[in-house]
C-alpha cells in the first residue's frame, strides 16, 4: 500500500525525516538498545508494526467511507453537502435559537426585577436594617454577576474542541449541563423564598450572592456556545439571540408593571412568581435542544462544518508553497521516509484533544513538537479575530454606550411636565420603551441590513459620542447635579432621544453579531470562532460600560 502525503496517522503525528542530515549521524552508528526504542519504550520492531497494522486499518477505513459528494448524518439518511439548504419549516430553528436568546437573559432579569423582594422583604430586618450588603444590594450583584459572566465566557470561547464533530456534540451537551444548573438554582432560590430567613439575613445575603455567581457562571457558557452554533448558520440565526435577549426584557418590563399595578400582590409571591416562571421557560429551551439536531436544515450546515480537515495551515512552507518538514507534515520528495513520533503520550497539546486544557502557556514553552501543535492551535483565534476584529470592537462600543446610559443615568430621570406619570415615568419611558424599542430595531435587522460590513463602525462610534453627553444633560440626578446643569427640560425630547437610543441598541448590536461570523476569510473554518468571539466582545462591553456609568455618577453628582 502506497502512502501519500496526506497520511496521518490516528493518535500519530507524521514528521519527515531531514534529508539534509549526515548519514554518517543516520546510518554509521551501532544502534543501542536505548535509540531502539521511542518515547514511550517500545523496541523499534514493535513500533515498525504497530506502524503497519495502522496504515492497514486507515486504508480499510478510507474503502468504506462514503462517496465525498455525500455526508451520512444518520445511518439511512444521506445528506448532500454543497446543494441547495433544506427550507427551516415554520422557522422552527429561528424559533429555537429566539427562545435560547430568552433563556439566556431571563434567569439573572429575574433576580434584578426581584430587587424589592430582596431589599424590602428578606433583608430588611431588625438586624439588617441599615447593613452595607442592604443599602448596597444592587451594587453588589451587578460585580458578582457581570465579572463571573465575561470571565466564564472567555474560558469558553478561548478552550474549544479542534474536531468540528466534537465541537458540534460539545455545545449541545454544555448547553444542556448549564440549563439544569440554571433551573437547579432557581428551583433553589424559590425554596430559600418561603424559608423564614429573618434570623439570619447576612447569610442569606451570601447565599443569594453565590446563587448569582453560579447562575452567571452558566450564563457565560450559555450565551458563547448559543452564538457559536448559530454562526454556522445564515446570519439572520445569529440575530435570534439577540432578538431573544431583548423580547426577555420587553416580557420582563411588562411584568412589573402589572405586578406594580397590582400592589396588594405580596412579594414573597412575587418572587415565587418570578423564578417559577424562568424554571418553566428553561425547561422549553432544554427539550429544544433534543428537537434541534433532528431538524434538517440544522442538520445540513452541521454537516458542512463536519467537512473542515483539523490541519488548517502549514506554518513553515518554503517558497514553492510545499511543505519543508517543519511542520509535522510528510514532504514531497523521491523517496519519502516519515518518523512516528508520539506526541500526545503526556496528554499536552496533541492534535486529537478534545480541547485545549492541555494547552496551555506551559505546554507552548516547552518547545518541539508541543510547541508546533500549541502554536497551530492558537493560529485558528487570530485568523478568526483578524478579519472579525472591527465588528467585534463594533459590538463593545455598542454595549459599552448602552450599559454607560441605561440604566444608571436613564433610571433616575424624573419628568419635568408629565408629573401625573411620576411614579410611572422611569418604568414605562425608560425600561419598557429601551427593551420594546431593542426587541423592534433587532426585528428590523432581521429583513434590513444596512449600512455594509465595511462602513457599520461609522454608524457605531458617534452612537456613544451623542447619547452619553445627551442624557448627561437631562433631568437626572436632579438634586445632586454638582458639575453640568440640566440644558434639555422637555420630557418629549428625552422620551424622543429614549427611542432613537433603544432603536439603535438593538439594530446596530444585530448587525454587529450577524457581520462577525461572515467577515472571516473562510465562514465554514472560522465562522464560530468569530461569533464566539463577538459574544465575548459583548459581555466585556457590558462589564466596562457599567464601570464607565458608575465613574460618571461619581464624576458629575454629588
Amino acid at each position: 500500500m502506497d502512502l501519500d502525503d496526506s497520511t496521518v496517522l490516528p493518535d500519530k503525528k507524521l514528521i519527515p525525516a531531514d534529508p539534509n542530515a549526515d548519514d554518517s549521524q543516520q546510518g554509521d552508528k551501532e544502534p543501542t538498545p536505548e535509540a531502539n526504542k521511542n518515547g514511550n519504550g517500545m523496541a523499534k520492531g514493535q513500533t515498525e508494526e504497530l506502524v503497519a497494522n495502522e496504515l492497514q486499518n486507515l486504508e480499510v477505513a478510507r474503502l468504506l467511507q462514503p462517496e465525498p459528494d455525500t455526508k451520512v448524518l444518520d445511518d439511512d439518511k444521506p445528506l448532500e453537502v454543497g446543494g441547495s439548504a433544506p427550507n427551516d419549516v415554520y422557522y422552527t430553528v429561528f424559533i429555537v435559537f429566539a427562545l435560547h436568546g430568552i433563556g439566556i437573559l431571563l434567569p439573572w432579569n429575574m433576580f434584578i426585577n426581584a430587587h424589592s423582594y430582596f431589599v424590602d422583604y428578606k433583608l430588611y430586618t431588625n438586624v439588617s436594617a441599615n447593613a452595607d450588603y442592604r443599602c448596597n444590594f444592587m451594587h453588589y450583584i451587578t460585580l458578582s454577576a457581570q465579572l463571573p459572566n465575561m470571565l466564564m465566557m472567555a474560558f469558553n470561547v478561548f478552550f474549544q474542541p479542534t474536531k468540528p464533530s466534537l465541537k458540534s456534540s460539545n455545545d449541545v451537551r454544555k448547553l444542556m449541563l448549564v440549563i439544569l444548573i440554571e433551573i437547579g438554582i432557581c428551583l433553589f432560590t424559590v425554596a430559600l423564598a418561603v424559608v423564614d430567613s429573618s434570623q439570619w439575613p447576612a447569610t442569606f445575603f451570601g447565599i443569594t450572592i453565590a446563587c448569582i455567581v453560579l447562575l452567571n457562571c452558566c450564563a457565560g457558557v450559555y450565551q458563547s456556545s448559543a452564538y457559536g452554533m448559530a454562526a454556522l448558520l445564515p446570519m439572520a440565526y445569529s440575530n435570534a439571540i439577540v432578538l431573544g435577549n431583548n423580547v426577555s426584557g420587553t416580557v420582563i418590563s411588562l411584568v412589573n408593571l402589572a405586578s406594580k399595578a397590582a400592589s396588594s400582590l405580596n412579594l414573597q409571591l412575587t418572587a415565587i412568581l418570578y423564578f417559577s416562571a424562568a424554571v418553566i421557560i428553561l425547561l422549553i429551551c432544554f427539550g429544544s435542544l433534543f428537537l434541534l439536531p433532528k431538524l434538517s436544515f440544522y442538520q445540513h450546515y452541521q454537516a458542512r462544518e463536519f467537512e473542515i480537515p483539523m490541519l488548517e495551515f502549514d506554518e513553515t512552507a518554503n517558497s514553492n508553497g510545499k511543505p519543508d518538514g517543519g511542520n509535522g507534515t510528510v514532504c514531497e520528495s523521491a523517496e519519502p521516509t516519515v518518523v512516528v513520533v508520539d506526541v500526545g503520550g503526556d496528554g499536552c497539546c496533541d492534535d486529537y484533544s478534545n480541547t485545549a486544557v492541555e494547552c496551555c502557556a506551559l505546554c507552548c514553552l516547552r518547545g518541539g513538537d508541543s510547541k508546533l501543535v500549541c502554536s497551530r492551535y492558537w493560529h485558528r483565534y487570530w485568523e478568526a479575530f483578524r478579519h472579525c476584529w472591527v465588528h467585534c470592537v463594533s459590538v463593545w462600543c455598542v454595549f459599552f454606550c448602552t450599559l454607560a446610559c441605561f440604566p444608571a443615568l436613564q433610571a433616575t430621570i424624573e419628568p419635568v411636565t408629565l408629573l401625573s406619570l411620576k411614579d410611572w415615568f422611569v418604568d414605562i419611558f425608560v425600561f419598557l420603551f429601551f427593551n420594546l424599542f431593542a426587541m423592534l430595531g433587532s426585528l428590523v435587522s432581521t429583513f434590513w441590513q444596512w449600512p455594509s460590513p465595511r462602513w457599520l463602525a461609522l454608524c457605531v462610534w458617534p452612537r456613544l459620542l451623542i447619547f452619553v453627553p445627551f442624557f448627561l444633560m437631562c433631568n437626572c440626578f436632579p438634586d445632586s447635579r454638582a458639575v453640568i446643569p440640566v440644558l434639555i427640560r422637555s420630557d418629549t425630547a428625552f422620551i424622543c432621544g429614549m427611542i432613537v437610543f433603544a432603536l439603535t441598541s438593538g439594530y446596530l448590536s444585530s448587525l454587529c453579531m450577524m457581520y462577525a461570523p461572515r467577515s472571516v476569510a473562510d465562514p465554514e473554518k472560522h465562522a464560530g470562532l468569530a461569533a464566539m468571539l463577538a459574544a465575548f466582545f459583548l459581555v466585556f462591553g457590558v462589564f466596562t460600560g457599567i464601570l464607565f456609568g458608575t465613574l460618571l455618577k461619581a464624576m458629575f453628582f454629588a
